[in-house]
């Protein structure tokens, strides 16, 4: 989903004239990253974000409204994937561990580095008492950012006795999860202002009490079709602009310093992939070797994949986590619908770390057009047989005390019906649906496994180009994505101002 916030008209403001950076998408971390960029009066940044502008709008301040804005327009871009063949032809909707990373040859990039970022974002607000499913350690929070992080201001009947009933199966309670150990039961903070009791996200804590910069200036509606480039006598090229269309029109503007792409893990592919393709302009010539040109957004290449499998197949024997259930007290499940008049808890299954790898990569040489997505659902057995385990533990989960003396009904999707593995599995294939937590598709790896960003998420071949956003992440960190695409923004402002990586 997009940021919101009032915007400034183009004529005079924007085309034509000249800014020292351009970031290219406003939403979690192209916001952080220009409100960061503009604490510095000399400098001049753009944000140019395709999508509309909805500041304090309730749709977006209001908690807990999660799918209410899928399929409407001014919110979400209603991505579709291709058919996925390891599930039934289906064709999916998406609405759009650190220390690894060091390990996949990305020097720095490592948990000491991320967690000062994580911290830097937060302004954690501990309850006012500490409820028996909650724990926290201050030191491992940020308390001066400008983000507000809480624990829900309410919670169901629900936390307490699930906790209990994992306990009995083994699972222990996480210490402090903000450490970088996720292992166990945990119950997660969120981006909620408890006394103002709103969504707290980019728009309303970072760019709103920085609006009347006159060093920041952010266009809503307006779509990046191109970043024009000049080549150097060294076969890179440098950026000189970018174009974009706004209200049907197409205008131009030109950059002093670096253009960052900010647009999120399924338009960064679509961008910088088409700053080097279109046929009719000589000054966009990104020389970025073929096999990387055609492979972009992807990680399917025998060399590259198996460092990354190592790593993963590591994290299973030192049993770090690599799935998660979550409860919800709700009905989110499918294809059974629930009866009327019922009241329904869901247990929902998520595997962190799937062998599986997809693409995500331009469909034509028209901007306009949505890119292709194909995340190659079960492309690996182990993800399908890791699902069929946590549907089993689930199901163990559910008689334990007590947990059981509270569930009086009987359990709807995938339903008693369904028992073997196999029916399991062919459940799964026909039913699944995605945690809209996508990555890899600009990846920070070396130049030789085909990665598109150095360690400074600078574009490779390029002198001014970077990217930085979820989408140069490597391999799937053990947890949700959101507070990583803050603690990344913060990151790459950083390494623009030569505060961060400095001697990686």
């Amino acid at each position: 989903m997009v940021a919101a916030y009032r915007t400034r008209p183009v004529p005079g403001l924007v085309s034509g004239k000249t800014f020292d950076y351009i970031v290219v998408g406003g939403g979690t971390s192209g916001l952080v990253l220009a409100v960061r960029l503009s604490e510095d009066p000399t400098v001049s940044v753009l944000v140019l974000e395709a999508g509309a502008a909805n500041l304090d709008d309730p749709a977006i301040l209001t908690p807990a409204a999660f799918g209410s804005h899928f399929g409407k327009s001014e919110y979400d871009w209603a991505f579709n994937t291709v058919a996925q063949d390891n599930c039934h032809g289906t064709s999916f909707y998406w609405a759009r561990l650190p220390a690894a990373f060091e390990e996949l040859g990305n020097p720095g990039w490592n948990w000491d580095l991320l967690k000062k970022y994580y911290m830097k974002c937060e302004h954690f607000i501990p309850p006012g008492k500490k409820e028996d499913t909650t724990s926290f350690d201050l030191k491992e929070h940020g308390v001066d950012g400008p983000l507000t992080v809480a624990y829900p201001i309410s919670l169901s009947n629900f936390e307490k006795p699930y906790h209990e009933a994992l306990q009995k199966l083994g699972i222990n309670r996480a210490k402090e999860p903000f450490s970088g150990d996720t292992k166990g039961i945990w119950l997660t903070p969120v981006s909620i202002d408890p006394i103002e009791r709103v969504r707290s996200y980019s728009a309303n804590k970072y760019y709103q009490p920085n609006a009347s910069r006159v060093n920041l200036t952010i266009l809503a509606s307006a779509l990046v079709t191109k970043i024009i480039s000049n080549k150097n006598a060294d076969g890179t090229v440098t950026s000189t602009g970018v174009s974009f269309v706004h209200d049907g029109k197409t205008y131009q503007t030109s950059v002093a310093k670096e253009v960052i792409v900010s647009a999120g893990a399924i338009m960064s592919p679509q961008v910088v992939p088409l700053s080097s393709i279109s046929p009719d302009s000589k000054s966009i010539q990104m020389t970025l070797a073929a096999s990387m040109q055609a492979g972009f957004a992807s990680n399917k290449y025998p060399a590259a994949l198996m460092k990354q499998y190592k790593v993963q197949l590591d994290h299973i024997r030192d049993q770090e986590p690599s799935c998660e259930i979550v409860l919800s007290p709700r009905f989110t499940s499918r294809p059974k619908l629930p009866e009327a008049n019922k009241k329904y808890i869901t247990i929902a299954c998520l595997i962190n770390h799937p062998f599986s790898r997809g693409t995500i990569h331009v469909s034509s040489i028209d901007p306009l057009a949505h890119p292709v997505i194909d995340p190659r659902y079960f492309d690996e057995q182990y993800d399908i047989l890791s699902f069929v385990e946590l549907i089993k533990f689930s199901r163990r989960l559910v008689p334990q005390e007590p947990l059981k003396s509270i569930l009086t009904g009987t359990e709807v999707n995938p339903g008693p019906e369904v028992q073997t593995d196999e029916q399991i599995a062919d459940y799964l294939k026909a039913n699944c649906t995605t945690t809209y937590h996508t990555v890899w598709s600009c990846s920070l790896l070396p130049l030789q496994d085909l990665g598109v960003v150095d360690n400074k998420l600078k574009v490779y071949y390029t002198a001014n180009i970077r990217v930085v956003d979820l989408s140069i992440i490597p391999l799937h960190i053990g947890a949700h994505l959101q507070a990583t695409a803050y603690a990344l923004g913060e990151l790459g402002a950083d390494i623009i101002k030569g505060k961060a990586l400095s001697e990686a």
